[in-house]
């Protein structure tokens, strides 16, 4: 596992997690121009960041690379945006970013994952979520699956 250090959003990192996102996305879904919606990206964060939502940043500690981040509703416990480096996946960034969700939120964890993204669909179960739903994407008409992590607080029996 690549060792990092967390700490929370405060603007200056901005431009770094927004490249970050482009590349990751951009390998996920080729066929999407995530560079077109980076200006999305920066007014989303903007925005979470305005009206409380914290925002963890994973920086790798021997080379001070950013290596992840973390978007979390500390009051409903909803994880909108997970990001992970194309240089760290396979790492355990994505594991200890939901760690960090798991001791920083409230004690149900919620999400909505592409259906199509395997690889976050199995990072999510590996680490305690079960699916509850199914939806579309309002953004891009994509279906989505709805997750929780924290299940008995939510009064469900799997």
């Amino acid at each position: 596992m690549t060792a990092l250090r967390f700490t929370l959003f405060d603007g200056s990192q901005m431009h770094a997690m927004a490249d970050l996102w482009v590349e990751s996305w951009q390998r996920a879904y080729p066929e999407i121009d995530f560079e077109a919606r980076r200006v999305w990206l920066i007014e989303r964060l903007t925005a979470f960041h305005a009206q409380g939502v914290l925002i963890c940043l994973a920086t790798h500690t021997a080379t001070a690379q950013l290596a992840g981040f973390v978007t979390l509703d500390p009051a409903t416990g909803h994880i909108n945006q997970l990001v992970v480096g194309l240089a760290h996946w396979g790492r355990g960034v994505g594991g200890a970013l939901i760690q960090w969700c798991k001791d920083h939120g409230s004690s149900r964890l919620n999400l909505e994952v592409n259906a199509d993204n395997h690889t976050a669909i199995a990072l999510y179960q590996r680490h305690g979520f079960v699916q509850v739903g199914e939806g579309i994407n309002p953004n891009s008409g994509r279906p989505v699956i709805q997750m929780v992590c924290g299940v008995e607080q939510a009064g469900l029996n799997r």
